[in-house]
């Protein structure tokens, strides 16, 4: 007996809720973002910055970020990740040395299901 027919969206297709509420949110519970945070300069120079999620989602997402940067002085941590938010705190890997004041900005997603 053959098995159910499985019609696939194409590309370009929108996901709306005909699909159904929970696959709808599920396919659309993806969302990007660029943060600037900005450091201060000194010697062990961190930054803190608050993002919040232009939609909420049900639970806490899993979330990834990276700074954009021309080396690998800078490393983003994500703390705090609530379902409407999370942390970010960028430090500076060679702590013992001054920095100049810089703004950088640092890319984020997201990915968890929409409330």
């Amino acid at each position: 007996m053959p098995g159910p027919i499985v019609v696939s969206p194409q590309p370009g297709d929108e996901i709306t809720s005909a699909w159904g509420t929970s696959v709808a949110k599920a396919l659309n519970g993806i969302q990007a973002g660029t943060a600037s945070i900005t450091f201060p300069g000194g010697s062990n120079a961190s930054a803190v910055l608050t993002v919040t999620f232009p939609y909420a989602y049900v639970a806490a997402p899993a979330v990834v970020a990276s700074p954009q940067v021309t080396s690998a002085a800078y490393i983003a941590n994500i703390q705090n990740v609530t379902a409407t938010g999370f942390t970010i705190q960028m430090s500076h890997k060679d702590a013992a040395n001054n920095i100049s004041a810089v703004s950088l900005p640092c890319h984020w997603i997201a990915v968890g299901v929409l409330a």
